[in-house]
């Protein structure tokens, strides 16, 4: 097994498994068929200054998976998280050059 192999392999057994960290999510292009993947949720997350309270900073949703479950990166694909059925948008993807993309979301309307 070579080194890109043991990385996928480990991706999945730890971090990326339904019983650690990750969770069901179907991801769907623009044009073709849903795949089902595994991934690690990042609510979003907006502090404010305590003095004012206006926001200061912030991100939005965003969604961790393996590069190797993904047949190309997916722009404008639609992740619905199968908890709670809740849909996104996939605003950006962004190869970690680990292994792991993430995906960043917008909620869909």
């Amino acid at each position: 097994m070579d080194f890109k192999e043991q990385l996928d392999a480990d991706l999945a057994a730890v971090f990326l498994n339904v019983n650690e960290f990750a969770e069901p999510w179907t991801l769907t292009p623009p044009e073709g068929e849903p795949i089902m993947v595994n991934g690690i949720f990042d609510a979003a997350y907006q502090p404010s200054d305590p003095e004012s309270s206006a926001s200061v900073m912030g991100y939005g949703p965003a969604l961790h998976v393996a590069e190797s479950a993904l047949p190309e990166l997916p722009y404008d694909w639609r992740a619905v998280r199968a908890k709670n059925g809740q849909a996104y948008t996939v605003v950006e993807p962004k190869p970690d050059n680990q292994g792991m993309v993430v995906l960043r979301l917008r909620e869909a309307s």
